[in-house]
């Protein structure tokens, strides 16, 4: 299904050209292996500006002003969100290097418990690769990974934000810092919370790459995405503190 419709949509596909930034040419262009503004209007492909992993738009992810120009809102009324046809690419997955995953977001609704807003992941079909959530009890954002694509406690590990309040715009940055085992997330280019990932590289998921929902949640978040990016890299904190407010995006 997801191949159709990214078929149909880039039937009409007006290709932006690669590496046009918005501000110059940019450091954050190095390792950078997906980038999406998320400009597109409600039910076109979102494109990946940066390399050719385009977005499949299921049932009319709505096109609103953003953080930065326009943004998509995900909606678990009418199943809303954004899916990489067929099949998350290995490079978005990470496996034995350092990643890096930016985002704008702004939470519209907490759930019962978990909900997902991007990532590869799938509990419980056990293809858990790396993941953000939001945690509805705790209020907060979650990033979890796996280095093997199970819940073992020695392969799998999460970091969360400090609580966050609803209808906010926050930059949220999650990174796997592979050399030092370790994983992290921050807000708005602030002290980042960090865990051990113990064991090994990551990447084992076979799971799709989506925006506004996981693959084990099948009613997308209630959450609005804005330029969306994941590098092979680890971020420098100039570069962090840009991305934070707002001065320079590579696209």
């Amino acid at each position: 299904m997801l191949e159709v419709m990214a078929t149909r949509q880039a039937a009409s596909l007006q290709r932006r050209a690669p590496h046009q930034t918005r501000r110059g040419r940019s450091s954050l262009v190095q390792g950078l292996l997906a980038y999406y503004r998320l400009d597109e209007a409600t039910g076109q492909m979102r494109y990946d500006t940066c390399s050719a992993y385009h977005l499949a738009d299921v049932n009319s992810a709505e096109q609103i002003d953003g953080a930065i120009g326009k943004a998509m809102r995900a909606e678990s009324t009418g199943g809303r969100y954004l899916a990489l046809a067929g099949g998350a690419p290995g490079a978005l997955r990470g496996g034995g290097n350092d990643l890096t995953v930016s985002t704008w977001m702004r939470v519209r609704g907490w759930p019962g418990s978990f909900s997902g807003a991007l990532g590869i992941y799938n509990y419980t079909t056990n293809n858990r690769c790396w993941g953000v959530f939001l945690d509805g009890g705790q209020t907060k954002i979650r990033f979890a990974v796996s280095s093997d694509g199970t819940n073992a406690p020695a392969e799998y590990h999460v970091v969360e934000t400090a609580a966050v309040s609803l209808n906010q715009w926050y930059h949220v940055l999650c990174e796997v810092d592979f050399g030092n085992g370790l994983i992290a997330i921050a807000i708005d280019s602030g002290t980042p919370v960090t865990a051990v990932h113990i064991d090994g590289a990551f990447g084992a998921s076979n799971e799709n790459l989506f925006l506004g929902r996981t693959g084990d949640y099948a009613s997308p978040s209630d959450v609005d995405l804005d330029d969306t990016a994941i590098w092979r890299r680890l971020l420098t904190q100039h570069e962090k503190t840009l991305l934070a407010s707002r001065k320079e995006y590579p696209f």
